[in-house]
């Protein structure tokens, strides 16, 4: 602890000037205070109104989670079934433990929620999730209309690998005011996730279609994963401006090691490499054509200005809230929509809503990697239900570390005009898994 101007600090961030010259920023990372250590001085002014911070519930299997009828996010589980394998797809392990359900099944659904309530009267979003979902469309259309009735206030969205694209889909898609993001890893695309649609003339003009439609409101996005093989965020963004000009380009950041395919796992030597090629596009302008990444850098801005302490941080995806919940079309409760309802992550039933738990993840503070890391605020301890001290938890805390790190390094820069050359502080890392190849034996940021 580095202890200055009536504070314990965690971290000294040692920044150089377009001179070169030295300045430091000392960081803590639970109550979101930066400042100059030689001025006391902090780097955001506070916001005008200051936020009351609620403290997040802490899921463990030893403290699970509950889940209310007071939902507000409700992410319906069509299936897992989809036509692509992608390399790294976290859905694929969990495949056999998914039920298949029927257009049938969608009319029990809506009749439930009519008559036991389910879900409550507050939602306001509600997501469609696969596989992909384009395969379960008979279903979709059976639900829209009733959802729509049920809760005329709440958006719909969904998520498509952008290959089933027809004439009836985008008009439901625009009657029911559909924002969506297409899963495309742009020149990446075929070493990781197959067949390109934009390599087939009908799927393309349907793609194409879909951008003049939805891209102009804001309503529709590509989404690209970094991988081992394709973590040049400007030649991605490259990419998409020759080969669908008009779309958003967003990243659903690195790819996390489930199951441990080839694409996932990294040498430290090309993780540093992707970290300095993200952070150099965001300190000079080129990667702000991604709304996206500039947001990540606000919402960190964000933390500082309004002082957010680690004790109101929940999981970043949201499924550790009592109001949020992914159900398939029988009321099965999971984990999350990428996890199978018959398996060890089926939580309940709504029919039984009192009786579900969380009891199949982590919160960060459950994890002792996370309280001592400086981009915890960021990642919020990453994908809740990967197994503490698993190969796979410790290739991907270290992979997203990196890659918020570049995101730090950048969100420094705009607010100081410096560039962050290395973190000085007691990080605990996870050790790194033999498959995570290095040359150089040390960690990333250490001091020197």
């Amino acid at each position: 602890m580095i202890k200055a101007h009536g504070h314990n600090f965690p971290f000294r961030f040692h920044l150089r000037d377009e001179r070169g010259d030295t300045f430091h920023l000392l960081y803590d990372n639970h109550s979101s205070k930066l400042i100059r250590e030689d001025t006391g001085e902090r780097i955001v002014p506070p916001a005008e109104e200051q936020r009351n911070w609620n403290s997040a519930y802490r899921v463990s299997p030893e403290t699970p989670g509950r889940k209310t009828n007071d939902t507000n996010v409700l992410k319906i589980q069509l299936g897992l079934g989809c036509n692509y394998t992608c390399s790294y797809c976290l859905q694929s392990s969990q495949i056999q433990d998914a039920v298949k359900t029927g257009t049938r099944d969608a009319e029990i659904f809506l009749k439930n929620i009519e008559n036991h309530n389910w879900f409550g009267d507050d939602v306001s979003r509600i997501e469609f999730w696969g596989g992909e979902p384009m395969l379960y469309w008979h279903k979709v259309r059976i639900l829209l209309p009733e959802l729509k009735k049920r809760w005329p206030k709440a958006s719909f969205s969904t998520i498509t690998n952008g290959s089933m694209f027809n004439e009836q889909i985008i008009q439901d898609m625009e009657d029911y005011d559909f924002s969506f993001a297409v899963s495309h890893d742009g020149p990446g695309h075929k070493q990781t996730r197959g067949p390109d649609p934009l390599d087939e003339p009908e799927r393309a003009e349907w793609l194409k279609r879909a951008v003049e439609i939805f891209g102009s409101k804001g309503k529709m996005s590509c989404n690209a994963v970094l991988t081992s093989s394709n973590y040049d965020c400007n030649a991605i963004i490259d990419w998409f401006e020759e080969h669908l000009p008009g779309v958003i380009v967003g990243f659903e950041g690195i790819g996390y090691d489930y199951h441990g395919d080839a694409s996932t796992r990294w040498t430290v030597e090309k993780l540093e490499d992707m970290r300095n090629k993200l952070a150099s596009g965001l300190m000079d302008g080129s990667l702000h054509r991604s709304p996206g990444l500039v947001d990540y850098m606000y919402r960190f801005a964000e933390t500082l200005a309004f002082g957010r302490p680690s004790k109101a941080l929940g999981q970043r995806c949201g499924m550790d809230r009592a109001e949020h919940i992914s159900v398939d079309l029988l009321g099965n409760i999971m984990t999350c929509q990428n996890t199978g309802s018959m398996g060890k992550h089926r939580l309940g039933h709504m029919m039984s809503l009192e009786k579900a738990t969380l009891d199949t993840s982590w919160h960060w503070s459950k994890r002792e990697e996370c309280s001592s890391c400086p981009v915890l605020q960021m990642c919020a301890g990453g994908c809740m239900y990967l197994d503490m001290d698993s190969d796979n938890w410790k290739a991907s805390c270290n992979t997203e570390f990196y890659y918020r790190t570049a995101i730090l390094t950048a969100a420094l820069f705009h607010m100081t005009g410096g560039e962050l050359a290395y973190i000085e502080g007691e990080m605990l890392r996870p050790e790194l898994p033999e498959f995570i190849e290095t040359s150089k034996g040390e960690e990333v940021f250490s001091s020197p």
